[in-house]
């Protein structure tokens, strides 16, 4: 109850300043508006002069687009925003006031930025063409591959979660995590890739420092059938698990490190 209750208080707290400056930055949507059409266009062209790129027809890749969407807009909002956040107020010690607090530390960290709102307004409107666009009865999933696929799609969202507040705790040994929180950026530069079209020692590397493919290009293979649905599935359970233990570690050390630099 004490987690739901705080939970709750960071999500009215955020839903009140969200509605208060609902109008601006509207650039974001206009942004993400023209990168979807770009990218289709693009993928319009590159299927005039070939029929499928590996397994992948064209409407395979529109899908594998729309997941990589959904996936972007969910880390951005619910991880990077955050964790970006988290790094500015390690620089200007609001981390010092967070200590006092009687709440539990990370979760507190990790949920009172999130702004569900705001993750709407920027996602419907490059999305909703998206989801006309993509032909869904044409694509290949079943139910047990869809189920798969989703599961991998959520775990990749953690290793990327996890990943981007390692990021960002670099701030508290090196006084800033700007450039390293850059790599968020570059990580997600193209994820419309199929992730069989990947060499071998690229395909493992995905696993190390390339979330942003496991959520999409490899979510989307597994639940178009065109990878296989349980060893996937192992591997990326796998990793998930690495990447908990490293960033459980990497936070515990953080924080030492920072309480014993402000005692």
């Amino acid at each position: 109850m004490r987690y739901l209750r705080l939970l709750y208080v960071n999500a009215v707290n955020t839903f009140r300043r969200d509605v208060a400056y609902f109008a601006e930055n509207w650039s974001n949507v206009l942004s993400t508006l023209l990168f979807t059409l770009t990218a289709v266009l693009a993928i319009e062209a590159i299927f005039t002069n070939v029929n499928t790129i590996g397994s992948f027809d064209k409407n395979d890749v529109l899908f594998l687009m729309f997941l990589g969407q959904v996936s972007f807009y969910l880390i951005a909002r619910v991880s990077f925003v955050p964790a970006t956040e988290f790094a500015e107020e390690v620089n200007s010690g609001q981390l010092d006031f967070y200590l006092t607090r009687p709440v539990p530390l990370r979760f507190f960290i990790y949920t009172k930025s999130i702004s569900f709102l705001i993750m709407v307004r920027d996602s419907l409107p490059p999305l909703i063409p998206l989801t006309f666009i993509v032909d869904w009865t044409a694509l290949g999933v079943t139910g047990h591959s869809f189920l798969a696929g989703a599961v991998i799609f959520l775990l990749g969202m953690v290793i990327e979660h996890c990943m981007v507040y390692m990021l960002a705790l670099t701030s508290i040994w090196s006084g800033s995590s700007n450039h390293t929180l850059s790599y968020f950026w570059a990580s997600r530069a193209e994820n419309r890739m199929p992730y069989e079209n990947l060499y071998g020692w690229f395909q493992g590397a995905v696993f190390l420092g390339l979330p942003a493919l496991l959520s999409s290009s490899l979510a989307a293979s597994v639940m178009l059938g065109y990878s296989p649905a349980a060893l996937r599935l192992a591997q990326v359970l796998a990793a998930t698990v690495v990447w908990l233990i490293v960033h459980n570690y990497a936070w515990k050390k953080a924080m030492q490190t920072y309480s014993s630099a402000s005692s």
